[in-house]
């Protein structure tokens, strides 16, 4: 105690506030050196991952960047992870605790997902077939018979035309590329303005579609009629490519082939004429050679003539 106006001695001046409580100011009132009064809080941590199931890898966005995600926060503490709604994908199932409360050591939550499906198909029909302008009956319309009389082929005109139908069974829109291989002996009667025709005479055209979508194409050919022309035609219509947004592969490619066959013959009952007269013909001639050969046989040998005197 000093009483007023007593001489500065020099004395140390009152702390602040401030000074009181700086650890480095004050050592002495820094909380951590008194675990009692103030412990610490332990951290736990959740590491959540979106996982594309085909290839056990984590999907990434348009950025290359990973969907997951980690949760730090005090032990005991309650959290909940989320699915994520990822274009492309469809969540299939969870691995670890999605909810719950944090504890000590480390936990992952995996997301697994997989790819949407992405298929096209296609299929090739005979729609109509017309002959000298009538059209034939078809009881199967992947595979029909003409026949036709012999003298008749190269006055008969034959059109036959094609439905290809395009199908997106998957559950991802997409393009595709379809090609159409015009069978030998045919040649084109009518185009729709959808097709290119292409230097080595296919036939090209691009369809998108939807998921669940179809869309329907045809081609008219005429045959070209000719007897050399006769025999097994087969048309083909294929997908050549698809694509999609996600570039994602078609998960079926056994349905990527449509074909439709046309035999054209010669009629059954004129075929089996003509053989009847190779084979009569054939028994007149061994018939023929064997009487020849038994007259020979029955004919005395002539050795010596005497001459009466």
């Amino acid at each position: 105690y000093y009483p007023d106006g007593y001489p500065d001695k020099g004395g140390q001046e009152k702390p602040s506030d401030e000074q009181y409580n700086d650890p480095e100011e004050n050592p002495g009132n820094n909380p951590d050196d008194n675990p009692n009064e103030n412990p610490e809080e332990k951290i736990g941590k959740i590491i959540i991952k979106y996982v594309d199931q085909e290839t056990n890898e984590e999907i990434k966005n348009t950025e290359n960047e990973t969907y997951g995600y980690e949760i730090k926060d005090t032990i005991g503490k309650a959290y909940e992870t989320e699915e994520k709604e990822i274009p492309y994908y469809i969540l299939v199932r969870v691995e670890g605790r999605t909810k719950g409360e944090i504890k000590e050591e480390t936990e992952e939550v995996t997301y697994y997902y997989r790819k949407q499906n992405f298929n096209i198909g296609i299929d090739k029909t005979i729609e109509t077939i017309n002959v000298n302008g009538k059209n034939a009956k078809i009881s199967n319309n992947k595979a029909a018979k003409l026949e036709l009389n012999k003298k008749d082929i190269a006055n008969t005109e034959i059109i036959v035309k094609y439905q290809i139908k395009v199908t997106n069974t998957g559950e991802l829109g997409g393009t595709s590329r379809i090609l159409e291989l015009i069978p030998e002996g045919y040649e084109i009667a009518y185009l729709p303005e959808y097709w290119k025709v292409n230097r080595d005479e296919t036939l090209e055209t691009k369809v998108e579609l939807e998921a669940g979508q179809s869309r329907e194409l045809e081609v008219v050919l005429r045959w070209e009629n000719e007897e050399n022309n006769l025999g097994v035609k087969t048309n083909i219509a294929k997908i050549e490519e698809t694509k999609n947004e996600a570039n994602f592969r078609d998960i079926n490619e056994e349905d990527d082939k449509g074909e439709a066959t046309i035999v054209i013959s010669i009629k059954t009952g004129e075929v089996v004429n003509i053989i009847v007269i190779m084979m009569i013909i054939t028994a007149l001639g061994i018939s023929g050679y064997i009487t020849i050969r038994a007259i020979k046989r029955k004919e005395p040998e002539i050795k010596d003539i005497k001459f009466l005197k």
